[in-house]
This record gives structure tokens, sequence and C-alpha cells, in this order.
């Protein structure tokens, strides 16, 4: 089984007050599982989710996201 995800971000609002990013971020995991039968054959599925993450920040000083 193999799982890998990827960030992107959709919005990216500056605040001046306290100098951080709000931003709401997309989080797309892909996960698929190969399935052994019994006759030798490898069948494949792949599950994508999708997880939005709304009103996220970004400390610019130390790179974290908070939501």
């Amino acid at each position: 089984m193999a799982n890998s995800g990827s960030f992107q971000v959709l919005t990216e609002l500056e605040t001046p007050a306290d100098h951080t990013l709000v931003t709401n971020v997309i989080f797309i995991s892909r996960v698929i599982s190969i399935v052994q039968l019994a006759d030798g054959i490898q069948r494949y599925q792949s599950s994508i989710i999708i997880h939005i993450l709304h009103g996220g920040t970004k400390d610019k000083s130390t790179g974290h996201w908070a939501f």
C-alpha cells in the first residue's frame, strides 16, 4: 500500500495585524491498495481523499500551520 499527499494553497490573504497568512488549504491524499488474488492476478484500488482545511494560518517566522 502506498500513501502520498500534497498541499495546495487555494487562497492567501495578508493580515497586517499579526503578519500571518489566512489561508484555505486543500489536502489531497491518494491511497493505492494492491490485492493479490488466488490465481496470481493483482487488483489495484485507488482512493482519493480530499480534506479542506478552512481558515488556516501560517506563521511567517516559524512556517507552522495552525487550524
